[in-house]
């Protein structure tokens, strides 16, 4: 009980308020650095960035759509091909063997060097940068699915036999849900590298994006263009963070009871 109340009482603030005051902070640490670097205009003040995007909120948000739209189809690619591979690694012996290998070596290939390379085999649309959100994503998605499938607590596995439940039904019943959590992990910490994926390609090659608006304006010296971007930026991976908290909201009845295989 003591223990409890601890936990309660630990926190003075509910999760909102917390995050309100971190970004307070973040914003006033902000506006006194812009105003000691004010005679080098590196950094602009919060009001400025607030004031560019303002000033032209229809380019910003029309390149942040394209981003959006990269993003997450290439984040939703990642997810479906990660989870499935990490799926057939877990249960087949064959894939393992097959498979291991070739994607180890994918794995080490820097990223940063595909992206040029990418721009020439598909061109400069949203192909190049959908396929570089995709690469930077599977890995860890794949990898917590591999991990989380094969940790099955084995206590689980023997009540599976003990009730003669076939491959498919310990895997839907027992062996999937119980992984759920290491899931999400791989999701949670793939989830801020898929707008930087993005950006990536559109630095790499195109007119469109706030990668590109990121590009063109810290290269004009307009940085507050820059920064509204970056904060735009900011918004879509959080919008993700949270889409993704509430995907896990939705499971997580399956995952407190993953032991009924009928």
């Amino acid at each position: 009980m003591l223990v409890e109340g601890c936990r309660r009482t630990r926190s003075p603030l509910p999760a909102g308020g917390s995050a309100g005051v971190g970004l307070g902070l973040v914003i006033a640490v902000w506006w006194l650095t812009a105003h000691l670097l004010a005679a080098d205009g590196l950094l602009p003040a919060p009001s400025e960035v607030l004031h560019a995007f303002v000033s032209t909120p229809g380019v910003l948000l029309a390149h942040g759509w394209v981003t959006l739209v990269e993003t997450s189809v290439g984040f939703g690619v990642a997810a479906v091909a990660g989870i499935t591979a990490g799926a057939a690694l877990a249960t087949s012996r064959w894939v393992q063997l097959l498979l291991s290998g070739p994607l180890m070596v994918l794995h080490a290939v820097p990223k940063v060097a595909v992206a040029p390379l990418l721009v020439v085999w598909l061109g400069f649309g949203e192909g190049p940068r959908i396929v570089m959100v995709t690469l930077v994503c599977f890995f860890p998605i794949m990898i917590a699915t591999t991990s989380g499938l094969m940790s099955t607590p084995a206590h689980l596995q023997e009540l599976a036999r003990s009730l003669a439940a076939s491959r498919w039904q310990t895997f839907t019943k027992i062996r999937l849900p119980a992984a759920l959590p290491q899931i999400f992990a791989g999701i949670r910490s793939a989830l801020p590298l898929a707008p930087a994926g993005a950006v990536l390609g559109e630095v790499a090659g195109g007119s469109t994006g706030l990668g590109f608006v990121i590009t063109r304006s810290s290269g004009s010296g307009d940085m507050a263009t820059a920064l509204a971007a970056v904060a735009a930026l900011c918004a879509i991976s959080l919008g993700l963070v949270l889409a993704a908290r509430g995907a896990e909201r939705l499971s997580h009845r399956w995952v407190s009871n993953p032991v009924d295989p009928r």
